[in-house]
């Protein structure tokens, strides 16, 4: 799950009032550095992918009648998602002990299906059309590092429901958004994906691979259970674990060396619709870092970030 980056520039900015050397965050637009930071951006568009297709494995078919579930999608379909997202981040190590940051925004993003290749797959765009702050605090380095406003992109999902190639781009002249990390795990994630067996209520399945993330490969593996069918769809609920380990990039600042995520989850999903009707997400990220300064060891430093994401389909 891709949000390990989302907590470092509210680290870099934690460290620094307790005299910890700081790593720079996104700089304003027009400045040197953000002109030389394209392949960052590069980067970032390549993240959150499957390194190969993942392995859907059915546990229990459940109970009859049995079906087969299959996505369907229209080409100019267009759908508005109201997505919230409410995070506080635990900090100890390093002088940072219970230190608490709650912040929260709500997103309202436009989806659209551009196109629909032969066997099923959809092209969709999206864009994140507004922002607005729900909740933060005067500890907090500011809501301003969730702002997401602008941010546009495209992914693929399949007829079975299985994301892949998903992109993000922050608006042209805007500062980087840090939080477009999470924005991309909480799309992937807002509905989980189908067997290709026939399946009933109680069926179980895995959803396992391995995902790119930010040069981390992260480990995933997802359980699925179909609770409900109703008349529109069904109710599926998911929990994922992810764990994944890399190497420090950098000199000075905080940087992270490994990182477990865990995520429970239920959709409502009509399966000819884009987006599920609602959809919950709670995340839980434990994130292992070292405070690295000049003429300074190394200080260890555990994060934990918790967060409660809903997604409602207009």
């Amino acid at each position: 799950m891709r949000y390990a980056v989302v907590v470092l520039p509210l680290i870099a900015l934690a460290c620094s009032r307790n005299e910890a050397p700081a790593s720079e965050t996104s700089p304003p637009t027009g400045s040197a550095t953000s002109q030389s930071q394209p392949s960052s951006l590069d980067e970032d568009r390549r993240e959150g992918s499957w390194e190969q297709a993942p392995v859907i494995q059915l546990m229990a078919v459940g109970t009859p009648p049995l079906k087969t579930f299959r996505r369907s999608f229209e080409a100019g379909s267009k759908e508005v998602l109201e997505m919230e997202t409410r995070e506080s981040v635990f900090m100890k190590g390093g002088g940072l002990d219970t230190q608490h940051l709650p912040l929260g925004i709500a997103q309202t993003i436009d989806v659209e299906t551009r196109a629909v290749s032969p066997d099923g797959v959809a092209e969709v765009a999206f864009e994140v059309r507004a922002v607005d702050v729900v909740e933060t605090s005067v500890a907090s380095p500011g809501a301003q590092l969730m702002d997401t406003t602008g941010v546009t992109g495209t992914y693929n999902v399949n007829s079975l429901g299985v994301v892949s190639n998903l992109e993000l781009r922050p608006a042209p002249g805007a500062r980087r958004p840090e939080y477009i990390g999470a924005l991309r795990s909480e799309l992937r994630w807002m509905a989980p994906p189908f067997p290709e067996e026939a399946i009933g209520v109680g069926a179980k399945w895995t959803v396992s691979g391995v995902i790119n993330e930010r040069r981390t490969q992260m480990n995933e593996r997802a359980e699925v259970e179909l609770v409900e069918v109703t008349e529109s769809g069904v109710v599926l609920r998911f929990d994922v674990e992810s764990a994944g380990t890399r190497e420090p990039q950098s000199s000075r600042g905080p940087q992270t060396t490994g990182l477990d995520v865990s995520v429970h989850g239920q959709a409502s999903l009509d399966p000819n619709r884009l987006a599920p009707s609602v959809s919950t997400l709670d995340m839980k990220m434990v994130q292992r870092v070292m405070v690295v300064g000049a003429d300074k060891p190394a200080v260890p430093l555990d994060v934990t970030s918790d967060r409660k994401i809903s997604v409602r389909r207009e």
